[in-house]
């Protein structure tokens, strides 16, 4: 079978028959560990190219992989050499459109601990422990002002509070100057990281870790796409990725 065919016949009904996204990452495992790189660079591809189609199985295969490699050192060693020769593979190959989704360069911001020794005058002085007790708390006003806590810790309880709201999540991955472990803190958090919105915003804030930004413009629709096309002030290679998918 030639490389369309694997991909209809063999790869996408194993996403047909569930949209949850652990098992979307077992699946995504399997095919790394099991299949050749080369041909799993093939696949991948393909998926790629067939990002706009319709049908979401591809950004399902798409979505499973970029929480694989955002959660990379947790995988095992075996995995982690199968991707690293799928990106000497892509490079080999000269599909640039595979090798960016793997690359993490530099961040095009980085955020000044000094710009944040004074968030909240009160809570700025208050210990960690007793922070992270108050970001459970269903007392909006304590949210509010927890939201510009600068320690990623707080952040990720405080985005499981069900006094958050989408737009507070929104203006979080938009806040400039921010930490980049606080923003990663954002796409790991189950409640929201398939919310597209806070995708792009993600995305298109530069002091984001750009391995992330770049994984994430992958599953963008196409008018979010063209914003990043067009945004001078975040990573190249995320642009770059951009008119990739929008060509």
């Amino acid at each position: 079978m030639n490389i369309s065919e694997i991909f209809e016949n063999e790869i996408k009904p194993r996403f047909r028959t569930s949209t949850e996204l652990s098992f979307h990452r077992y699946q995504i495992r399997e095919i790394i560990e099991k299949l050749e790189p080369e041909l799993v660079t093939e696949i991948l591809r393909t998926v790629i190219l067939t990002l706009r189609e319709e049908e979401n199985i591809s950004l399902r295969i798409m979505n499973a992989l970029t929480d694989v490699m955002i959660n990379i050192a947790g995988e095992s060693a075996h995995l982690y050499e199968k991707i690293e020769s799928i990106y000497l593979t892509a490079v080999e190959k000269n599909y640039n459109e595979v090798k960016s989704f793997f690359i993490s360069p530099p961040p095009v911001m980085s955020a000044d601990p000094k710009d944040f020794e004074e968030w909240d005058v009160e809570l700025s002085k208050v210990t960690l422990g007793e922070r992270k007790s108050f970001a459970k708390r269903l007392d909006r006003k304590m949210v509010e002002r927890l939201l510009k806590d600068p320690t990623p810790d707080v952040i990720r309880i405080l985005l499981l509070n069900p006094r958050l709201f989408e737009s507070d999540v929104i203006a979080l991955g938009a806040r400039r100057p921010n930490f980049a472990p606080v923003l990663l803190e954002i796409y790991n958090s189950y409640r929201w990281k398939n919310n597209r919105r806070i995708r792009t915003t993600l995305v298109r804030n530069p002091y984001c870790f750009p391995g992330l930004s770049i994984k994430l413009t992958y599953l963008l629709p196409k008018t979010e796409l063209v914003q990043v096309r067009n945004d001078t002030e975040i990573h190249p290679v995320i642009r770059e990725v951009a008119r990739y998918l929008t060509s």
